[in-house]
């Protein structure tokens, strides 16, 4: 019969509780159960019950996976676990005051001690599994998923923090002055092929133009290499089957070049050997390639093709999907995209496709360079003028200058904020300014902002560092009769300037009669415009502006008999500009222009009546006129008009040259 305990307090001398505790200090050291009960009924762990407890807590923290029984191994404390690897079952130590336990190779559980209490006792893993994915210890959580190249999930993921994505990066070297190298992969529209003779290389195709254009923007920084093959498609240059060296991997292992462009999209939908989602997957591997060699991956389309008589025009027509492809991929896998479809289809509004592509794919040598130039945008991240009124600045823009003489950039009260300012010498002196326009110049021009003062000289216009060039050029005047305007705008006399990227500048030296020159910005303004005068003097604040070059049109009422007349009026673009630039007068039918100090005579009315008159400011500071039948020229004056507003009332039109 069990001994019955008393009630007594706590320590208790009666001979029954010590009987009663003596068969609990047994049950405490030898029981296999987790918990004994007290003389006054509370429970108590005994000391397998406290095992049981610390296992919990270190199978809490997780499990150490040492190795397989058929391995070998040693467990070295309760949390280490081996597996047999021919049921996949993983088996912990139970006699922890036997540990260290070292199992021989070739071992299985029954023969490295059994299984059972304290033996080897089987494991379930899962709660390990999750703890380890959610675990950010080293070793953890994504490196224990594979993927299907052997690499972990995180080496996969690390990959990718790693390297520079974008071409940020590229411009962020260039503009500090470090070296890049540039690879262009593609088809004979990136090594450049001549329209009808298309074995023979254009000199300046878009591979050498981009080179042009960074030399220009970042002298001896960037080596730029074509390694565009004719002929060629994407799976083509991945298979190593499109006459180069070895696979694209091997040569992107092989290369020291950070961007890498691609241009491969022609022949890829000229060809039914693949549809546009095998492209697309083309597209992908090409990126992970690239971007696995720790490289900056770059996606070109192709400019805008025309069909021929060759029996393609089908093949043509699928061209649409594959340039969404290449922009579905760009987007999606956060690639820079020089997108020369668009720019070359927005410029066909202006160039006929034929001015394009020559032979209705090859490009003429004028596009071979615009798709060149367009190649840099990414390393360059300029300001896009998309319409007018829109205008870019030299504040968080690349520009590059060659100023040694006077160099000093002010701070002014004007639309662009500053003005880069230098003297002029006998070196021609550059300034050179990336923008990228949305739509070409048909219906639009380009002004440049800057300083013009009584200490101002001559400059030019120049594109891509040329003067006298086709598409943008003129003669720039920095000189005015009185005051300082850091608001002046000047506009080139030839603007013919397609969509993409441009690299305008100034130009000046003292061989050309420069003295001080400056730049501001660039300013998109509407080529033609009808507007009204603003005799209120707000003129100023209008976008309005008249500058040298514009022709100015509007009719008049002339009254023979009127003593005095002013039948139209310009005045400059300051608040200290009080009185009127320009004024055509009529004084009892004599009509004379009042400009720069210089008085013209136009003519003598012989009646009354409305006249259409024609005004067009000279970019050699002369001024002709016309008024109905008559018309004149003033002499030169000795600056030209500042930046003016139509300060007389009526209807007038505005025509940028």
């Amino acid at each position: 019969m069990a001994t019955q305990p008393t009630q007594n307090a706590v320590p208790s001398e009666s001979p029954r509780d010590l009987k009663f505790n003596a068969g609990k200090i047994d049950e405490f050291v030898t029981s296999f159960v987790q918990q004994y009960i007290d003389r006054f009924g509370k429970a108590h762990y005994t000391i397998e019950g406290l095992k049981q407890l610390v296992l919990q807590q270190i199978y809490n923290l997780g499990w150490n996976l040492r190795g397989s029984f058929q391995d070998g191994g040693t467990v070295t404390s309760a949390g280490d676990l081996l597996q047999d690897e021919s049921t996949n079952i993983w088996y912990r130590w139970d006699d922890l005051e036997t540990l260290p336990k070292t199992v021989p190779s070739g071992s299985t559980p029954a023969s490295a001690g059994g299984t059972g209490v304290g033996k080897w006792q089987p494991v379930d893993v899962a709660d390990v599994l999750r703890k380890d994915l959610a675990s950010s210890s080293p070793g953890k959580g994504a490196s224990l998923v594979v993927l299907e190249s052997g690499d972990s999930v995180q080496k996969a993921i690390n990959n990718i923090l790693a390297i520079p994505q974008r071409c940020t990066h590229a411009a962020n070297l260039l503009a500090d002055g470090s070296s890049i190298i540039i690879e262009c992969f593609g088809d004979s529209t990136m090594w450049g092929s001549i329209p009808g003779a298309t074995t023979t290389q254009d000199p300046k195709n878009s591979v050498a133009e981009l080179q042009t254009t960074l030399n220009l923007l970042f002298p001896g920084k960037a080596t730029v290499r074509n390694k565009a093959l004719p002929g060629t498609n994407l799976e083509s240059l991945l298979n190593g089957t499109d006459g180069g060296p070895g696979t694209f991997d091997s040569r992107m292992a092989a290369s020291d070049a950070l961007v890498i462009f691609s241009n491969h999209c022609l022949n890829d939908c000229n060809s039914f050997q693949s549809d546009e989602h095998e492209y697309k997957e083309n597209l992908y591997k090409w990126v992970n390639i690239v971007r696995k060699y720790n490289k900056i991956p770059v996606i070109v389309t192709p400019s805008i093709i025309s069909p021929t008589d060759d029996g393609k025009e089908y093949q043509q027509k699928r061209m649409p999907a594959f340039l969404q492809a290449q922009r579905d991929v760009a987007a999606e896998m956060n690639v820079d995209l020089v997108d020369n479809f668009y720019y070359s289809h927005k410029t066909s509004r202006m160039y006929k496709v034929t001015d394009i592509a020559g032979d209705g794919v090859h490009l003429t040598q004028a596009s071979y360079q615009a798709a060149g130039r367009n190649l840099a945008i990414p390393l360059l991240e300029p300001h896009f003028l998309n319409k007018p009124g829109d205008l870019s600045g030299l504040a968080t823009s690349y520009w590059k200058d060659t100023i040694t003489n006077a160099r000093a950039i002010f701070k002014v009260d004007s639309r662009f904020g500053s003005v880069l300012s230098g003297d002029s010498i006998a070196t021609p002196q550059n300034i050179y300014y990336p923008v990228v326009l949305d739509n070409p110049t048909d219906d639009t021009t380009i002004a440049f902002g800057g300083l013009q003062g009584t200490g101002g000289g001559y400059g030019v216009f120049t594109y891509s560092g040329a003067n006298g060039d086709a598409r943008f050029s003129g003669i720039i005047d920095f000189k005015r009769s009185n005051s300082q305007d850091y608001d002046a705008l000047f506009i080139p006399k030839i603007c013919k300037l397609g969509a993409g990227l441009h690299i305008l500048g100034v130009l000046s030296s003292t061989g050309l009669n420069g003295l001080n020159f400056t730049f501001g910005g660039a300013l998109l303004l509407p080529r033609r415009e009808v507007s009204t005068g603003y005799p209120d003097g707000t003129g100023r604040t209008q976008s309005r502006l008249i500058c040298t070059g514009d022709e100015i049109r509007f009719s008049a009422y002339f009254a023979k008999d009127a003593s005095s007349q002013v039948a139209f009026s310009l005045k400059g673009n300051l608040y200290t500009d009080t009185s009127n630039s320009l004024v055509i007068n009529n004084a009892l039918g004599v009509l004379t222009m009042v400009a720069g100090g210089v008085t013209t005579n136009i003519g003598t009315l012989t009646q009354s009546g409305f006249q259409d008159c024609r005004i067009v400011l000279n970019d050699d500071r002369t001024i002709s006129v016309s008024v109905g039948g008559f018309s004149a020229t003033s002499t030169a004056m000795s600056a030209s008009l500042p930046t003016c507003y139509v300060s007389s009332p009526g209807v007038y039109s505005v025509r940028k040259p």
